[in-house]
């Protein structure tokens, strides 16, 4: 792209992570994103890709997947691992343990596991 659209897909992005950032146990859907943002899902997508070489969708569920961790991590007592893929909005929890590993190097139960392990 242009210089001009450059400046414009930062502005985005950087909106768009605040907006999230501030979210964080309730992550918005691309749907809510671009509402609350004022763009279309095309230039959402544009922008993304263009400043995070990433998708916005892949975003999200990084920022999801996060809130999933902190959940874990958090020491409550009772807690299982589909109280937190229930609370981010998976469906699959092989999908979740999956993206989940890949993302912070080991599994769930394993997060889980080693917070208990701690209190």
């Amino acid at each position: 792209g242009s210089a001009r659209h450059e400046g414009a897909y930062v502005d985005v992005v950087r909106r768009a992570r605040e907006h999230v950032s501030a979210r964080q146990d309730d992550p918005p859907s691309i749907g809510d994103l671009c509402m609350a943002l004022g763009v279309s899902r095309r230039w959402l997508q544009l922008s993304f890709n263009a400043v995070l070489q990433t998708s916005p969708l892949a975003y999200l569920r990084a920022m999801r997947l996060g809130g999933a961790r902190r959940m874990l991590a958090s020491g409550t007592a009772g807690i299982q691992v589909k109280d937190a893929v229930e609370a981010f909005g998976f469906w699959h929890l092989s999908r979740f343990s999956h993206d989940y590993r890949r993302l912070f190097g080991e599994l769930p139960s394993e997060t889980l596991r080693r917070t208990h392990e701690r209190a």
